[in-house]
């Protein structure tokens, strides 16, 4: 079912449920965040314990997935950013965004490709499963 099919048919339910709608994108922004953060913090700590191949693959497949729908929510590069008209991207300005340029870039690469992500990590966990256990990962 899409989003427009779950929409309220009614008009008064459609204004309770747009009313309701900024608290409920309070509650779910921090989700996103803390789940980035983690995904990070995992990575971190995969690469301390060794953890198994199946473990790191999970966590970066999560990560992209994640990085994707940020790509989606920021803004597209202006004219600047992009070097767009003649200009060349090493004497634009630096985008002011928190995250910084090299990652919203970065992430607005992901998000290009994002429908491919699932199948990129399928892909990788039959490659990972045709190696031996002999064989270096």
């Amino acid at each position: 079912m899409t989003p427009i099919e779950q929409l309220p048919a009614l008009p008064d339910e459609f204004h309770k449920a747009a009313l309701a709608l900024p608290e409920k994108v309070r509650v779910a922004l921090p989700s996103l965040v803390t789940a980035l953060q983690t995904a990070d913090a995992m990575a971190q700590y995969d690469r301390r314990i060794n953890a198994d191949t199946a473990s790191i693959n999970a966590i970066s497949h999560a990560k992209l997935l994640l990085q994707s729908h940020l790509g989606v929510l920021l803004a597209p590069p202006t004219p600047q950013e992009s070097g767009a008209r003649g200009g060349s991207k090493k004497g634009c300005a630096p985008t002011t965004h928190p995250l910084g340029r090299w990652t919203v870039t970065t992430y607005r690469k992901i998000a290009d490709h994002a429908e491919r992500i699932d199948e990129y990590a399928e892909k990788v966990v039959a490659a990972n499963k045709e190696l031996s256990p002999e064989s270096p990962a």
